[in-house]
């Protein structure tokens, strides 16, 4: 029985040490909400994320006001609260999340979070109307911040709840959203990489294949161990230290993630 504390740093923080998984794009804002809404209608979708943990920042860009109505523009942003768990709470969040109808949303409370296990929930979703989409935030999205036209835009106030700013009036406001949201990466979300884990496999790629096989059975594109004579000159480097996983299905990449990352991971290699 091998076991090993495994932690992908790259797919938590840059070069830089900048964490770059702490936001969520809502992508089809304005097709999920295609009518005005109110603050207090902002209010309920905000705190259905942070039933996951604490929220610290959230930028909606408006179209259009209707009294106390506003018609929002084609993508939301809703960032994580760098407190405690807050990076395997937000990866949760877009777990459990991702693909629910509005309605489903509005219904989800704190007893729909489950433990991830190895056999999830489908990943399809047959109920009818528009489904959340989800993404991470992630540098392709930073046009959505900049788009021109913007005039005015909804943003938590310093009670922690949303309120209208006006991106003339109150530029500087306008500029930390952009600053907080902006990102200078860009990653596949079905795609793990992993850092540490795959010198335990001895360069076997099929008993790699058959380990990461289990979080989504069938769902594997490509699984590899990167050999050590790729990246290391010295000789004594017999087994690979990094590997990767592509997985066809964004829910499979995630329960491989929350299941495994700075876990203890064990298994029989006799099994495998």
């Amino acid at each position: 029985m091998n076991s090993l504390r495994h932690l992908p740093k790259k797919s938590i923080s840059n070069d830089n040490g900048e964490v770059v998984y702490d936001a969520i794009v809502i992508e089809n804002l304005v097709q999920i909400f295609s009518q005005p809404i109110s603050l207090g209608l902002v209010q309920e979708i905000l705190s259905k994320f942070s039933l996951f943990g604490p929220l610290d920042a959230a930028f909606l860009p408006i179209e259009s006001e209707n009294g106390a109505k506003y018609k929002l523009e084609k993508a939301g942003f809703i960032g994580f609260a760098h407190k405690n768990n807050f990076l395997e709470n937000f990866l949760r969040c877009f777990y459990h999340l991702d693909g629910l109808t509005i309605k489903q949303l509005f219904d989800f409370t704190k007893t729909d979070i489950h433990e991830v296990s190895l056999h999830g929930p489908a990943s399809t979703n047959d109920l009818e109307g528009p489904h959340l989409k989800l993404s991470l935030c992630q540098q392709k999205h930073s046009r959505l911040l900049v788009e021109n036209g913007l005039q005015a835009f909804i943003a938590f106030d310093h009670h922690d709840r949303p309120s209208v700013y006006d991106l003339v009036e109150q530029k500087e406001d306008y500029e930390k959203q952009v600053k907080r949201f902006s990102k200078d990466v860009n990653y596949q979300e079905t795609n793990v990489y992993v850092n540490n884990l795959a010198v335990l496999f001895q360069n076997d790629d099929i008993a790699w294949y058959k380990f990461w096989n289990q979080f989504g059975e069938g769902g594997i594109k490509s699984a590899k161990i990167i050999k050590p004579q790729f990246y290391s000159k010295r000789h004594d480097d017999s087994s690979g230290r990094f590997g990767f996983v592509f997985y066809k299905d964004v829910q499979m990449a995630l329960r491989a993630i929350l299941l495994t990352n700075n876990k203890t991971v064990k298994f029989k290699t006799t099994q495998l």
